[in-house]
């Protein structure tokens, strides 16, 4: 098996600037935009080695003030909202919150609760996300307890 050669690795300063982001700051550690969370939060890049550390809202959604307020909002609120608007009404269990407008980074409507949180199963979660993304998730079946898929 070959030997890892730091020789042999792009230069990681010219690997992200041909990628077409804009590297700022100076030193080893410099920022810039985060292509996971459509440019609106930052990125940390370590020059030397092409690592990066965790955007701002990877952090902030593992925060213990986001665990907090997601497992008092699913407490209060703990039935997937979609399923219960469909005919005939489904009871599922949220697992996740939604943001009915996508955040996009901005750390207001993040917090939005009152105005801006729905409960989803991640089926729905899924789906809704995909779509604002403008991605198709093929729809999962249920199958019932006989073994037949249940029409939904």
């Amino acid at each position: 098996m070959g030997e890892y050669l730091r020789d042999n690795l792009p230069d990681p300063i010219a690997y992200f600037e041909g990628e077409g982001l804009k590297l700022d700051g100076r030193g080893k550690w410099r920022t810039t935009e985060c292509r996971f969370h459509g440019g609106s939060d930052s990125m940390r890049v370590n020059t030397a080695s092409g690592g990066h550390a965790q955007c701002g809202l990877s952090v902030l959604v593992r925060s213990r003030s986001w665990q907090q307020a997601r497992e008092g909002w699913l407490r209060k609120h703990p039935l997937c909202e979609m399923c219960m608007a469909e005919t005939p009404q489904r009871l599922t269990a949220a697992t996740l919150i939604d943001h009915i407008i996508p955040h996009r980074g901005d750390k207001v409507l993040f917090w939005a609760a009152d105005t801006n949180w729905q409960s989803l199963c991640r089926q729905h979660h899924d789906v809704k996300t995909a779509q604002e993304d403008g991605k198709t998730i093929k729809p999962r079946v249920t199958i019932s307890i006989d073994g037949w898929p249940m029409h939904q």
